[in-house]
């Protein structure tokens, strides 16, 4: 597998051509691509998308490229090529039937279905395709029924603004085509139902983008952050004649389980005053293996054994502090706070932390014991 690709693209999505700081951020990027051997971008700025080719020329300025691209008018469904790669570019938010008829009416859709791989790019994802229903910004279902069983489209969409690192952003399943949503240029977004830390609450601005090498018999997604020219995981690689190697199913079997290094336990450590009563703040050290694992998010629960019975007082879900950076960067640890008046007083508390893949499967625990004592109340003078 030492040949060169056909085309390599870098997909930067969320750059809305109106907002300078960004262009600016997007010129600063073009050395890094230029390594990377990036030969086009495919750039989003809220509905519209637009394939601007990276000129091989020193005075060339990609941010002012991208700018003038996304403020050009185009059709709402519009074919290019680049390479021989078809790209079929939706700039209305989500495929709309009025313009997918006649597109799908004329010869353009059967050219397409005879291409070895080609990609579908619009701003909203298609509904029901990746992480569930919870997932941000899915769109009706149409565009999911109009490329349904096309093994060889590659759907991409920005809606979701989902960090890199999570596997599920990228999925195939019975819909029969390969769903990817990428993250934000500018500030990934996380999905809910996980415990926030004011570490993670904003993204840091190291341009997150996918780049992306089509090659005879496979299509390889790098998932880079192009400020350091680093990886934020493993490549994803879809095989071109082996539909379902990306699904959730079939990964899941492989995915690396993240566990703590031997001898890790958790630290209980208590902050008084404020809301609750105070804090009673779980802190442990990140799970990193040397084998590559790597700790998506982390599950702490806090157990009474009273009386011999398991009894689960309260259970949280946090979010890696890590979790826009490269695996390297990832701060050595990890903090969940708990309220004192969420928990038991004066009982023997077992607090336990798990680390979890994105897939759900859960490494071993380490556990600490700790009683927290009933507070005195102040009397008046």
């Amino acid at each position: 597998m030492d040949e060169r690709p056909n085309l390599t693209f870098a997909v930067l999505a969320d750059v809305p051509p109106d907002n300078r700081y960004c262009m600016a951020g997007v010129t600063r990027v073009l050395p890094a691509l230029r390594r990377l051997g990036v030969q086009a971008v495919l750039a989003g700025g809220g509905a519209e998308w637009r394939l601007v080719r990276i000129a091989d020329d020193a005075t060339f300025d990609l941010g002012a490229a991208v700018k003038a691209a996304l403020e050009a008018k185009c059709q709402p469904l519009e074919l290019v090529e680049e390479h021989g790669t078809p790209f079929l570019l939706c700039s209305t938010k989500e495929l709309k039937e009025e313009d997918w008829k006649p597109f799908a009416g004329s010869g353009r859709l059967a050219a397409l279905k005879k291409a070895g791989v080609f990609f579908y790019v619009q701003q909203m994802h298609p509904g029901g395709t990746v992480a569930g229903e919870f997932l941000q910004m899915q769109d009706a279902g149409f565009s999911t029924a109009a490329l349904r069983g096309m093994r060889n489209c590659v759907a991409i969409s920005s809606g979701a603004l989902g960090p890199l690192v999570d596997e599920r952003a990228i999925r195939q399943g019975e819909f029969g085509f390969t769903s990817v949503t990428t993250s934000s240029f500018r500030y990934p977004m996380l999905f809910p139902g996980r415990a926030m830390f004011p570490q993670i609450e904003r993204s840091p601005l190291n341009r997150p983008s996918l780049v992306v090498s089509v090659f005879k018999d496979r299509v390889v997604f790098a998932r880079m952050v192009l400020e350091s020219s680093e990886r934020l995981g493993p490549d994803w690689t879809m095989p071109l004649g082996d539909y379902g190697a990306l699904s959730y199913e079939r990964r899941a079997k492989s995915a690396k389980v993240p566990q703590f290094a031997a001898g890790a336990k958790p630290e209980i450590s208590f902050k008084p005053g404020g809301p609750g009563g105070g804090a009673v703040n779980v802190t442990f050290p990140r799970a990193l293996g040397a084998d590559g694992s790597r700790a998506f998010d982390y599950e702490v629960t806090v157990h009474c054994m009273d009386g011999g019975v398991d009894g689960i007082v309260l259970q949280k879900r946090v979010y890696s502090p890590g979790i826009y950076l490269p695996p390297g960067k990832e701060p050595p640890k990890v903090t969940c706070p708990f309220l004192r008046n969420e928990l038991y007083y004066d009982l023997p508390l077992v607090f336990e932390v798990r680390a979890l893949n994105c897939f759900g499967a859960k490494g071993d625990p380490i556990a600490a014991q700790r009683t927290i004592k009933t507070q005195k109340k102040q009397g008046r003078s």
